[in-house]
């Protein structure tokens, strides 16, 4: 069985603080263009899904990402 494309994001950086979204979603190119363009800049995900990302170790503590690194990771590219 194939996994769902994205991984979900658990918390996202806004108003200055760390919190749940208001609806389950998943990151995505799409998701993360409509997130940075309500403001959020950056996203709490799933260590292994930070590594994927990154392509480095990281912890608990290291698995907060910018949304600008992540569309810059992925195939697609910012489209702003």
């Amino acid at each position: 069985m194939r996994r769902a494309v994205g991984e979900r994001i658990s918390e996202v950086y806004a108003d200055a603080r760390w919190q749940p979204p208001s609806t389950p979603i998943r990151l995505t190119a799409d998701t993360a263009r409509t997130l940075r363009a309500e403001g959020i800049t950056m996203v709490r995900v799933a260590p292994s899904f930070w590594h994927r990302i990154t392509g480095r170790a990281g912890g608990i503590s290291r698995r907060d990402i910018s949304i600008s690194r992540f569309l810059s990771a992925t195939d697609h590219g910012p489209r702003d």
